[in-house]
């Protein structure tokens, strides 16, 4: 870290050893009391996380509640490059997630529903803008991991059913929008401080950051954390094409994640598969297009 600018003013260092990612990442405290975020990679990674603090400065240039980068550059004698950021108060979301009420995980769901939709409504950059339509795109993503999948050889009860729905809707792929995206928006990767929610964690490059902001609007975690975060991105009930599209992509990810774990995170792989099995039941096994853990009619008492 010597080479790094302001390095001399730190008067903490503290390693994160927490997240999937090979980054190294460090709480900073500096003379001044500021508090920073250091992550750490290989030179190898140098474009792609370029490309993410670029994209973090956009969007903090936009308002977006996030960890805001600081500086960006080549240090250890030019063997790793490093992100800069504000350290965002409070605790993850996940990490108190169990301790809230329904109403509460209701509320704090419309919360980030409001702010995934703002993250969304950010204008985008006429370098990032893509002339390939989003159906071309993500048919392309899918139709190798479809591939994979049935080279993996594993058995799942029932991915035919899956596998036919995701083929017999395809057609609702056209036409559909492309706007900026987080790439992996959680309860992880939400900061939580007095009701506020921040944004971390813009390492995921998934179709470049830029897609169909529907596939980002998902149902997480519980059911009433899921309903309110529905109601919060659309501010009140989403149409009803929504549905459909919800249901094309839930089913395709449930195949697709297990493609990713079984090469990349094998120690995922069983929760992966009884995945499959829950979103099954949550959409009667493809006969409804609207899960079962929706709460349509649950609203703040």
């Amino acid at each position: 870290m010597k080479d790094i600018p302001g390095f001399n003013n730190y008067t903490k260092i503290d390693l994160i050893d927490i997240g999937l990612s090979k980054d190294k990442k460090y709480y900073i405290e500096t003379v001044d009391h500021q508090r920073l975020l250091l992550r750490i990679s290989d030179i190898s990674e140098y474009d792609r996380k370029k490309a993410a603090y670029e994209r973090m400065k956009h969007m903090d240039k936009h308002g977006i509640p996030m960890s805001r980068p600081v500086n960006f550059g080549v240090c250890d004698d030019g063997k790793s490059v490093y992100q800069l950021l504000t350290w965002c108060s409070g605790e993850v979301l996940d990490d108190v997630f169990t301790a809230l009420s329904e109403v509460e995980q209701y509320r704090v769901g419309i919360k980030a529903g409001e702010t995934l939709r703002q993250i969304h409504s950010v204008p985008i950059a006429k370098a990032d803008i893509t002339t390939a339509a989003w159906n071309e795109r993500y048919s392309s993503f899918i139709d190798e991991s479809i591939s994979d999948f049935h080279k993996t050889g594993i058995e799942v009860e029932n991915a035919k059913l899956i596998l036919d729905y995701f083929n017999n809707n395809r057609y609702l792929l056209k036409e559909r929008p492309q706007c900026y995206m987080h790439g992996d928006f959680h309860t992880g990767n939400l900061m939580v401080a007095e009701q506020e929610l921040s944004v971390i964690d813009w390492e995921i490059h998934l179709f470049n950051s830029y897609g169909d902001p529907w596939h980002e609007v998902n149902m997480k975690e519980t059911p009433h954390f899921s309903t309110g975060f529905i109601h919060g991105y659309f501010n009140g009930e989403p149409p009803e094409d929504y549905w459909r599209v919800l249901a094309l992509y839930s089913s395709i990810g449930a195949i697709s994640t297990i493609t990713w774990a079984y090469y990349h995170q094998p120690k995922f792989l069983e929760g992966c598969i009884e995945n499959v099995a829950k979103m099954l039941i949550s959409y009667d096994n493809m006969q409804s297009y609207v899960p079962k853990e929706y709460f349509k009619d649950f609203k703040l008492r």
